[in-house]
C-alpha cells in the first residue's frame, strides 16, 4: 500500500512537517516566480499553494490529486483524478508543479509521462520529492513514511531526459529529513549551515526544475529537393583541345 495524499498532508500539519514545509516553500516561492503564461497546474498536496504561487506571471492555477477540490482561495480550479491519467489536453500546461506526487503515486514513470504530456513545449517542469539518501531513510519505520516510495535525483533526470526535458540543478533542503527532532547545540547548528551552504546531496527534500525541449523540424523535401531541368535547356562547352606543337 502507498503513502495517501491525505496522510502526507496530515504529517505536514505535525511540528516536522511544517519544519520541511516551511523549507519547501522558500525554495518553491523563488522557482515558481519564472513560470511566465496563461495555466499553472499544480500536482500533488496543496500545502502551501496560495503563498508558494501567489507571485508566479501564471493566470490560472489548477489544482489536481486525489482530494476532494480545494477552495477557490488555494486554487482557481480543482479536480480529483488520477495522476497517471490527467484529463487535460497535451501540450496545455506552461508550467507544471510536482509537489511529491512522485513519492505518492503507484505508478512514478506513468506519473512523470503524463506531466511531461500536458506541459507545452519550452514550458517548465518544478518537481519536489523526498531524497531517499538523507535523513529521510531513518524515518521509514514511522508513520506514514513505511509506505513511501522515494526516487532519487539520478533516476529522475535520466527519466526526465527520457521524455526531453532538460534538468536545472537541485537544490538540497531539510538536512534534518522527516525526523521528529530539534537541533539543541551551537555546533549542530554550524554544521547544519555548512552543509547546506555545500549543497550536499543529503538533504531530506530536494527541488528540481527541468525545461521542455522543443526541436525544430526541418522540411527536407521542400529546402534540399532539386528542381528537374529540361534537356534542351543545359548547355555543353567543348573542352579546349591542345595541339602537341603548342606544348
Amino acid at each position: 500500500m502507498n503513502l495517501t495524499e491525505r496522510e502526507l498532508v496530515a504529517w505536514f500539519e505535525s511540528a516536522p512537517g511544517r519544519r520541511v514545509a516551511e523549507a519547501e516553500r522558500t525554495e518553491i516561492e523563488s522557482r515558481v516566480r519564472r513560470l511566465h503564461g496563461d495555466e499553472l497546474l499544480w500536482l500533488g498536496p496543496p500545502v502551501g499553494i496560495s503563498s508558494t504561487t501567489a507571485r508566479c506571471m501564471v493566470r490560472d492555477r489548477f489544482l489536481a490529486g486525489e482530494m476532494a477540490p480545494v477552495p477557490a482561495s488555494e486554487a482557481d480550479h480543482g479536480m480529483m483524478t488520477d495522476y497517471r491519467s490527467l484529463p487535460l489536453s497535451t501540450g496545455r500546461m506552461d508550467g507544471v508543479v510536482l509537489h511529491h506526487a512522485l513519492d505518492l503515486s503507484r505508478d512514478r514513470r506513468s506519473t512523470l509521462r503524463e506531466a511531461a504530456r500536458v506541459l507545452r513545449p519550452g514550458g517548465r517542469m518544478l518537481i519536489v520529492g523526498f531524497n531517499p539518501f538523507s535523513a529521510t531513510l531513518l524515518s521509514k519505520p514511522r508513520r506514514p513514511f513505511r509506505a513511501m516510495r522515494s526516487l532519487s535525483i539520478w533516476r529522475l533526470k535520466e527519466w526526465l531526459s527520457v521524455l526531453g526535458l532538460e534538468p536545472s540543478r537541485p537544490a538540497y533542503l531539510a538536512y534534518r529529513g522527516a525526523l521528529p527532532i530539534e537541533w539543541r547545540s551551537e555546533r549542530l547548528d554550524k554544521i547544519r549551515e555548512v552543509v547546506a551552504e555545500w549543497q550536499l546531496p543529503l538533504g531530506g527534500v530536494y527541488v528540481l526544475t527541468a525545461t521542455k525541449v522543443a526541436f525544430g523540424t526541418i522540411d527536407v523535401q521542400r529546402r534540399f529537393s532539386v528542381e528537374p531541368q529540361s534537356i534542351d535547356s543545359i548547355v555543353v562547352h567543348p573542352a579546349a583541345v591542345r595541339s602537341r606543337e603548342s606544348l
